[in-house]
């Protein structure tokens, strides 16, 4: 009778033990699955920076003269309007 309880307590322990890591797989992959969706989360971000450095080291390789610059600034609002304009008298 006791030899019987014995491999029953066994099998009880086997089973817990069996059972506690199948949670902490379970848990794990829930685990990793957050990670993954955060790191697809992150992929757009990541290209984004990517492209935004790409385009300021292009800028920063331009040679604007200063004098240039300036008289940007003074017709801005005027080449900004021309420009608008450009598509329509392309049309």
């Amino acid at each position: 009778m006791q030899h019987r309880f014995a491999e029953e307590h066994s099998k009880v322990v086997s089973l817990q033990h069996h059972n506690k890591s199948l949670l902490t797989a379970a848990n794990q992959a829930s685990e990793v699955e957050k990670l993954r969706a955060e790191v697809r989360r992150l992929q757009p971000l990541e290209q984004e920076r990517h492209q935004f450095d790409a385009d300021l080291e292009a800028f920063r390789s331009l040679r604007v003269d200063v004098r240039e610059l300036s008289v940007f600034r003074k017709y801005k609002t005027t080449i900004i309007h021309y420009m608008k304009l450009l598509p329509r008298t392309i049309e």
